[in-house]
């Protein structure tokens, strides 16, 4: 049956029926497509903490990178580190790790922020570029004077002050700090020049864009061991890289390319099939690391020597042990003397170390060293070595 509807108010009379009004459905607004699932990278709080002037506790254990944002005693507070722009660094840099490799690399996290420490060096910024042992040292000096020199992590470093050369980055040791510097100036110039901006697009093609994490990539990888001598193409003239002109980011001279590439052929330094040779695949690092994974490299980690009060030198004695190094680092802004002493106890000739500098000598297990001045008058402190590789580190 059908049954018509009439207006209110309408006839009560038998009438043709209208056709029904056909609402057409609406065209749905497309549904942007979701950004790529990245699960095996981790989950950062997209902003940034209060600024710290040490590492915090670590969410999780193990291998992972640790950023710093560092200045010189006279240098201009970007904010960088509180402003979101070195997470915006990370983001960027993690988003082409994965495009490259389908993974991630661990970062160090508080409460599930990027945890980001601040340093102001105690040198101003002429004192460390003009340091004999290059703006690098003087730096990785300063942090293992803050007590950043864990062997699970890499600490990338973004410094705000200027170098003595026109390069960008630096990692000069394996197992050391990745070095990113945000501004240079030639030898011999008075000329400033911005570190130019590299970094990598939103797309899948790894084109660089307005920041740095091209220069801080290249340099964590130098730190983890990148590029291996037993590479089939490393550049033995520039260690740690490939010689050939090419777009892989480990090349030497990467001139003239606006994409960049992680080992395209997987034939150099990851995911190689080259036995024996070290493979960025197998780093702990990466945060899907097998239990069994490489560890970082090599770094070496010192037992600080035992502290003695300087009233006790005039009645300490010792029976030679075994051999060991030992390293004496003095950041302290005047020079010292490292004096042994003999089994009696008599001093024997000093080992002079600069402000801000190291030094290394063997010495044995269980023999005693006086920090003085530098006239070798004033004790400054009585050390006695421990078992394995030792450290004496002076801080004002």
């Amino acid at each position: 049956m059908l049954i018509s509807l009439g207006s209110c108010g309408g006839s009560d009379s038998q009438s043709t029926p209208e056709p029904p009004v056909v609402t057409p459905a609406p065209t749905p607004t497309p549904t942007p497509a979701p950004p790529p699932v990245t699960p095996r990278c981790q989950e950062i709080i997209p902003s940034a903490l209060e600024r710290s002037l040490a590492d915090r506790p670590d969410d999780v254990e193990g291998a992972q990178l640790h950023f710093v944002y560092a200045i010189p005693a006279d240098g201009n507070n970007s904010e960088i580190d509180i402003n979101g722009q070195l997470i915006d660094e990370y983001t960027v840099a993690q988003q082409w790790l994965f495009e490259q490799t389908g993974r991630c690399m661990r970062v160090d996290t508080y409460d599930g922020y990027l945890d980001i420490t601040f340093m102001q060096t105690t040198r101003d910024n002429e004192a460390i570029r003009t340091d004999p042992l290059s703006v690098y040292y003087s730096i990785k000096l300063e942090l293992e004077a803050r007590g950043m020199d864990s062997p699970d992590k890499v600490y990338v470093v973004y410094y705000g002050g200027t170098t003595y050369t026109n390069g960008c980055g630096g990692a000069a040791a394996i197992g050391g700090p990745a070095m990113q510097y945000l501004v240079t100036r030639n030898i011999g110039s008075s000329q400033l020049n911005p570190c130019p901006f590299f970094s990598f697009v939103d797309g899948p093609n790894g084109t660089f864009r307005g920041s740095w994490s091209g220069v801080s990539i290249h340099e964590t990888f130098h730190s983890l061991g990148v590029v291996p001598f037993c590479a089939p193409d490393h550049d033995d003239v520039n260690p740690l890289h490939l010689r050939t002109i090419s777009s892989d980011l480990m090349a030497f001279d990467g001139s003239g390319f606006t994409t960049y590439t992680l080992d395209r052929n997987r034939n150099q330094y990851y995911d190689h099939q080259i036995q024996g040779c070290l493979d960025l695949a197998d780093s702990a690092i990466w945060t899907d690391a097998e239990a069994n994974a490489e560890p970082l490299p090599n770094k070496a980690v010192y037992n600080d020597t035992e502290l003695l009060s300087c009233e006790e030198e005039s009645v300490v004695s010792f029976v030679e042990g075994d051999p060991v190094n030992i390293r004496f680092v003095n950041m302290r802004s005047t020079p010292v003397n490292l004096i042994p002493l003999d089994e009696m106890g008599a001093r024997l000739n000093p080992i002079f170390v600069p402000a801000y500098q190291e030094s290394f000598s063997v010495s044995n297990e269980g023999a005693y060293y006086v920090a003085t001045t530098k006239e070798v008058t004033q004790c400054i402190s009585l050390h006695k070595v421990v078992d394995g590789e030792n450290r004496i580190l002076l801080i004002d």
